[in-house]
């Protein structure tokens, strides 16, 4: 592919801090230890499931502590892109149907922005 050097994202010294990142996927393990104290909020854009826990398979979960994970779970072993930053979760799974609700982009973009989150991934 003609890569030959791959540059080292940590050298940087960015990690987040100060920034509140926004994920909407399945749900959440409020319970995982790589989010304490860094939620800065947590709902459901699934109508009728005010649930925002990870039940089906964990992929919320996982999505978050790839971006913003601290690493607590696996003793300073695996971190996130940005282990500083605080997380706004929406949770977008019906727990049970196991289906993601395909709710209006503008509405949950905006419904972060106005929590104060200025980058918002969507790995569904």
């Amino acid at each position: 592919m003609g890569i030959n050097t791959v540059e080292n994202a940590f050298i940087t010294g960015l990690n987040g801090s100060g920034q509140i990142v926004a994920v909407g996927d399945s749900g959440l393990d409020g319970d995982h230890g790589d989010f304490t104290g860094r939620l800065s909020g947590v709902t459901s854009v699934t109508p009728g499931d005010s649930s925002t826990a990870d039940l089906s398979d964990g992929h919320g979960t996982h999505v978050a502590c790839t971006v913003l994970g601290s690493g607590f779970r696996s003793n300073g072993g695996y971190q996130g892109v940005a282990p500083e930053a605080d997380l706004y979760f929406q949770a977008m799974e019906d727990d049970d149907s196991g289906a993601l609700y395909s709710y209006g982009i503008n509405s949950m973009l905006n419904s972060a922005y106005n929590a104060g989150a200025r980058i918002h991934t969507n790995s569904w």
